[in-house]
């Protein structure tokens, strides 16, 4: 029996919020749920600025930090100190991102969407007190953004502004992938050869690999000592051990990354053969998507995707390699991200009503159905 999309919206609060139940009580006694303890029994206090440092990573760090555990301290003492209710607090801001985005696809991509953030592990990870969370709602306004660019109806709102400020001290190695792909689709309706532009956009950003290649491959080497290998049985072993390795080894660390754990590691325990499982599932819907449309790609979709997917997972593969509980952790926050890429901006129909709506003035297509109205 078909649902109108606003009883999957409450339905997808609703199952958000077991997902958080379910951390609290049962995954937190099975593994570490990233920083939700501290961000929990947090206090308000400002950002110490003595712990900034000279690193702009490292300040990045600390001011995301702060702003996790100062909501954290907020939604304890608001839901009269229930850990349970941080979680929920958390919860609710990434579904006003999921919401959003969703709300700004048509029904047809908004199906494909709503069906993979129903995936357990970005269920969970997406649900508990933690910056992955507060991250999934930027990575989500900043998505609905790129889909407002293809429909013409782009505007700066406040979420909006809330999200591009966020971003850069939760995640910027986001930034060179989703600053490409606006950049590219903003600048592309007013030159006649777009794939052109979208390929010498891509060019050129590649020039600061090789510029500052030293200093990218000692960044990758300061990693390493983050993961205490030896210690845990789901770190891996050092993936960089020669000069340059970072780029030399970073197409299967980069699919690696983003897929987990290996075929060996899933044998390892429960969580891990069920983070397996996902991401076989996931990998092939992505890869259906893009294979079946291959044919028929435009040259500037083909371009568009291959530089963003490029520029995400090679600045975020570091943080992945090294542990496949973290590559599944790390995933949650640009997953969303990854479907938009794969379903939305590879898509021909796509490309043909933004090409249409740019010749006609920007003027904004009518969609089929309302955001919240019609059946899934």
């Amino acid at each position: 029996m078909p649902i109108s999309w606003a009883t999957f919206y409450a339905f997808l609060f609703v199952y958000r919020c077991a997902y958080s139940y379910l951390g609290y009580a049962v995954v937190s006694q099975l593994t570490s749920l990233g920083d939700s303890g501290r961000i929990i029994h947090a206090n308000i206090a400002a950002i110490d600025v003595a712990l900034i440092g000279d690193s702009p990573l490292q300040g990045s760090r600390v001011v995301a930090f702060s702003i996790a555990k100062n909501l954290g301290s907020i939604f304890y003492s608001a839901g009269f100190n229930s850990e349970l209710m941080v979680h929920v607090g958390f919860q609710s801001i990434a579904f006003i991102g999921l919401l959003k985005l969703l709300m700004a696809l048509e029904p047809r991509f908004r199906k494909r969407v709503a069906l993979i953030i129903l995936l357990p592990s970005f269920s969970m990870w997406s649900s508990v007190a933690s910056k992955e969370t507060l991250v999934v709602f930027s990575v989500s306004i900043i998505c609905a953004y790129i889909v407002d660019i293809y429909y013409h109806r782009e505007r700066l709102g406040l979420l909006n502004v809330i999200a591009f400020a966020l971003l850069p001290f939760f995640k910027p190695m986001y930034l060179p992938s989703l600053g490409y792909v606006i950049g590219v689709s903003l600048a592309a309706r007013h030159v006649s050869q777009k794939a052109a532009l979208a390929f010498s956009a891509g060019l050129l950003s590649l020039i600061p690999l090789y510029i500052f290649r030293d200093e990218i491959d000692a960044l990758a080497f300061r990693v390493i000592p983050h993961f205490k290998f030896g210690f845990g049985r789901s770190t891996r072993e050092p993936y960089w051990t020669e000069q340059y390795d970072v780029f030399w080894k970073a197409p299967y660390g980069m699919f690696q990354s983003f897929f987990g754990p290996t075929v060996a590691e899933a044998t390892t325990g429960i969580l891990q053969i069920a983070s397996f499982i996902e991401s076989a599932v996931l990998v092939g819907i992505l890869l259906f998507y893009l294979i079946r449309r291959l044919p028929l790609l435009p040259a500037y979709n083909f371009i568009l995707v291959l530089f963003a997917t490029f520029w995400l997972l090679f600045p975020t593969y570091p943080l992945g390699i090294m542990n496949p509980g973290s590559a599944i952790r790390y995933r949650t926050g640009y997953l969303v991200y990854v479907v938009i890429i794969f379903a939305i901006l590879s898509s021909r129909e796509v490309y043909g009503s933004w090409r249409a709506g740019a010749a006609a003035g920007g003027r904004r297509p009518r969609l089929q159905l309302s955001p919240s109205r019609g059946q899934l």
